[in-house]
């Protein structure tokens, strides 16, 4: 949506963004005019002065959408990366950790519910002598 040069737009979210001119912090309910760079190249935060609550709830809604969308995807990536990368680890094979907990200052750290190969040879060690913060978790239906 473009707005005209001279109309007064304010935005619905707080955003940073390049102008052009360099970056830029715009507050929530800022106000600029239809032609200022930011209204220009992300004219979606934005609303025409004078909306009513619905189109700025419209407008907020779209930014939450479009967010939540970049980030799952941006996590399904992630995650396909990481089965290439990481070998899916047996089920009889796997524990996962009761309680999280880190090996000395600045040593391994393992989460809470974090999925671990008992054979792994650096995890083996540890399995033995902490078995208390570990367990076999749950298995799936056949």
């Amino acid at each position: 949506m473009a707005f005209k040069a001279d109309e007064l737009v304010f935005a619905v979210e707080p955003f940073w963004i390049d102008t052009g001119g360099g970056d830029r912090f715009i507050e929530k309910g800022e106000t600029v005019r239809g032609n200022d760079p930011a209204a220009r190249r992300a004219p979606q935060f934005f609303a025409a002065a004078g909306s009513t609550t619905a189109e700025v709830l419209a407008r907020r809604n779209a930014i939450v959408a479009a967010s939540i969308a970049a980030e799952v995807e941006s996590d399904q990536k992630l995650r396909e990366e990481q089965r290439k990368r990481e070998p899916e680890i047996p089920l009889e094979r796997r524990l996962r950790v009761k309680q999280g907990f880190r090996m000395g200052f600045g040593g391994r750290n393992f989460a809470e519910g974090e999925i671990v190969d008992r054979e792994d040879a650096a995890v083996k060690p540890i399995v033995a002598a902490h078995s208390g913060y570990f367990e076999i978790p749950g298995r799936p239906l056949p």
